[in-house]
């Protein structure tokens, strides 16, 4: 209800109806909560956001486009953490991109993308990506290397044992 309706936007930062008409910001919708119950309140704005879906589904399209983009390249109203982001989401994407063949990697990326859809279709925020961030980390991580390598960057060592050998 507050991720899809006419007032709604696609950054939670702005989204007006969330900061104005969740239950935990109105206090006529936290009186509504009260008098019906949280899950009749629940229902009841669930069929009112799909019967705004059903009536403009061009614009939930467009919403829902617009919030698969903020959560892999979050809006820099997200405050500087979205930086990171941005780094984390680019490099992984090519990591996996590279990686295509290996199907562990296909796997990840399939799991993280599949948790990421309830958060294209309502409001998203920076941390609702931390469960998966490791995937696309262990990605953009990989990406790293490989332009480390291209560079001749290597953290093998010259006698080729890659184990750290402790300093005295």
């Amino acid at each position: 209800y507050v991720s899809n309706q006419d007032s709604a936007s696609a950054e939670q930062v702005t989204n007006w109806p969330l900061w104005h008409r969740h239950p935990n910001q109105n206090r006529e919708e936290a009186e509504l909560v009260a008098a019906l119950g949280e899950g009749r309140y629940n229902a009841m704005r669930l069929r009112d956001a799909r019967d705004w879906i059903r009536g403009h589904p061009g614009q939930f399209l467009k919403l829902s486009a617009e919030r698969a983009w903020y959560y892999w390249f979050p809006s820099s109203r997200e405050g500087w953490p979205a930086y990171f982001y941005w780094i984390i989401s680019a490099l992984g994407i090519w990591g996996a991109w590279i990686s295509r063949k290996n199907r562990l990697v296909v796997s990840l990326a399939l799991a993280a993308i599949a948790y990421s859809t309830t958060f294209i279709v309502v409001s998203n925020h920076l941390r609702y990506r931390f469960p998966s961030l490791w995937i696309w980390a262990l990605f953009a991580g990989y990406s790293v290397s490989k332009i480390a390598s291209r560079f001749g960057i290597s953290s093998a060592r010259e006698d080729g044992d890659s184990e750290p050998v402790p300093q005295a």
